[in-house]
């Protein structure tokens, strides 16, 4: 999965992912040094405008915090929590040795709340991104698959593989230790090819997964479709079914059916009962 995450998600969403995630994280990292100016712990002093700092067009003022019990005064540093602050204005403030070059007015809550919304509001984008990630991956993945299926590229281990891992880990180590069982059988049917071909397929459709023709192996006088076949208690036994339609003379035909399937040893020939089954479908 984590391949397929890499190989089908664009490198500009994993930006969108990472800024997600980036704001979050600032926003969050924020939110204990905001709840001490709430309930109004950290270091109380004197804050005193001293200039103002314009860049892109905005300014801001910033001035030197004076702690009431003396020790280092910072300068150059913002006050959130005053509407109006003239230069040599005086205000009482908190530190609270948060990351943001600011000190609070003491009691202001509306920078705890601004962050707190403002973490909520990016982790819920993050699992909203992350949902769609997997999506976009699980969409490439299964149509890489049924390309794979289509032109007859994947062969009948890597299918039944990629069935079985569809159980979790458990069956994915457990798939090492299962008997492979094939089995083939010739289905005459009495019509010409092309009636023969129109028959198998409207006989299968049903029958199992989706039914693909495997263009790679089309001939004139052979058609090649494959589905897998699920069967047993929550259909947890599958088994590759793939019928070549063969044209034996201008009014017969024949449907070779093979299957193959992974299964423990009481299980042994479930790849033959999954044949006989299509195959008494196909007579019928």
């Amino acid at each position: 999965m984590r391949g397929a995450l890499l190989k089908a998600v664009p490198l500009w969403l994993w930006g969108v992912g990472a800024s997600f995630l980036i704001m979050f994280a600032l926003a969050a990292t924020q939110l204990p040094a905001t709840w001490a100016v709430r309930e109004g712990n950290g270091t109380y002093g004197t804050w005193v405008a001293t200039r103002s700092i314009c860049e892109y067009r905005t300014c801001r003022t910033v001035g030197d915090f004076h702690p009431d019990r003396g020790g280092t005064i910072r300068t150059d540093i913002g006050l959130t929590g005053a509407r109006e602050a003239p230069i040599g204005s005086r205000y009482r403030a908190i530190d609270t040795d948060g990351w943001e070059n600011s000190v609070y007015i003491p009691g202001y809550k509306d920078a705890f709340s601004g962050r707190l919304w403002t973490s909520a509001l990016f982790l819920v984008l993050l699992g909203a991104w992350f949902a769609g990630v997997v999506h976009i991956a699980r969409k490439r993945s299964n149509r890489i698959a049924q390309d794979a299926m289509d032109n007859g590229t994947d062969d009948e281990d890597t299918i039944l593989d990629r069935e079985i891992k569809r159980f979790g880990a458990g069956a994915r180590r457990g798939a090492r230790l299962l008997s492979k069982n094939v089995h083939e059988l010739d289905v005459p049917l009495p019509m010409p090819h092309d009636a023969a071909v129109r028959h198998v397929q409207t006989r299968l459709e049903n029958e199992g997964g989706p039914l693909h023709e495997l263009r790679g192996w089309r001939t004139e006088s052979r058609r090649v479709f494959r589905f897998v076949f699920r069967s047993g208690r929550r259909y947890s036994n599958p088994a590759v079914i793939t019928v070549a339609v063969l044209s034996v003379d201008s009014t017969n035909s024949t449907a070779r059916v093979r299957g193959v399937a992974k299964a423990p040893l009481a299980q042994r020939d479930s790849g033959k009962k999954a044949a006989l089954q299509v195959a008494r479908r196909l007579s019928a």
